[in-house]
């Protein structure tokens, strides 16, 4: 699917909400093509990643940060934990960050669909 060339890759935000309605407005058609998308949230965890993705199969997950913001232990201990599993996961600053974990998980994949 051609995305449209408003998207920045390499773009840094000085505002974390901004980065994640880029990631969303990316992405979010793309659940038909094998990616999906999600929000997960629970106020007696910590450490949740801000965005969630299945990918084929795959489960990737991404802690946005804005230019300046540090991930916790805990978002940092949950994304340890996703790739000792089999997941893939990261801190991204941009939206190339996390298309980078996305195409990483494509490539582990067959070609959809089976």
């Amino acid at each position: 699917m051609k995305k449209p060339s408003s998207f920045a890759f390499d773009r840094m935000y000085s505002d974390e909400a901004d980065l994640l309605e880029k990631v969303v407005s990316y992405y979010e058609p793309q659940r038909r093509d094998g990616i999906k998308l999600m929000k997960v949230r629970d106020r007696y965890a910590k450490g949740y990643s801000d965005v969630f993705f299945c990918v084929r199969g795959t489960l990737v997950v991404a802690e946005l940060k804005d230019d300046i913001g540090v991930a916790s232990t805990h978002q940092l201990e949950f994304i340890d934990e996703i790739i000792a599993c089999g997941g893939i996961g990261g801190v991204c600053r941009t939206l190339g960050e996390v298309k980078a974990l996305i195409d990483e998980a494509l490539r582990r994949q067959p070609v959809w669909p089976i």
